[in-house]
């Protein structure tokens, strides 16, 4: 990512970030305060996996700070995001099942690859339900279980 986009990224992360501690939103899946550093880094690593979405697929994309929406983060799809090479792409029961989910690795700043993607509602099965943190349960797909950016069809 060039260090140009990357800058924009880390100044709508904060903006992301300031509208949800204005509005006094609760991080989702019991991941703590808003305010801490973490959660910074959480939203750069975000709204950079939502920007190299955007831009592989062609869409016009701003950084949504009104909080959470039903409309997909890009265009009508999910994206998520780890700093983990091999993590892996978490599924909750609440994500809309009739949308595509992608997920994108952060390898440090301004390194990121599109692991690839799956329809919400083969990501949703029973298989991949865990719960590694107590109270925290959530459907856990392998990387080896997403489609590659070649079989992409939207939907």
């Amino acid at each position: 990512m060039p260090q140009k986009t990357y800058d924009e990224v880390i100044i709508e992360a904060r903006a992301r970030q300031q509208n949800n501690i204005s509005s006094g939103r609760q991080q989702a899946h019991g991941l703590g305060e808003r305010q801490s550093a973490r959660d910074i880094e959480f939203e750069v690593i975000g709204v950079a996996a939502e920007r190299v979405i955007a831009h592989l697929l062609k869409i016009a994309w701003i950084v949504d700070t009104s909080g959470p929406q039903y409309d997909g983060d890009v265009g009508n799809d999910e994206v998520r995001s780890t700093a983990h090479l091999n993590g892996s792409l978490l599924l909750h029961k609440q994500d809309p099942s009739d949308r595509i989910c992608w997920l994108v690795i952060s390898g440090g700043e301004r390194k990121y690859k599109v692991a690839g993607w799956i329809p919400i509602i083969e990501g949703k099965r029973e298989e991949y339900w865990q719960e590694r943190v107590q109270g925290r349960a959530c459907h856990f797909v392998p990387q080896s279980a997403l489609y590659s950016l070649e079989d992409y069809v939207p939907f």
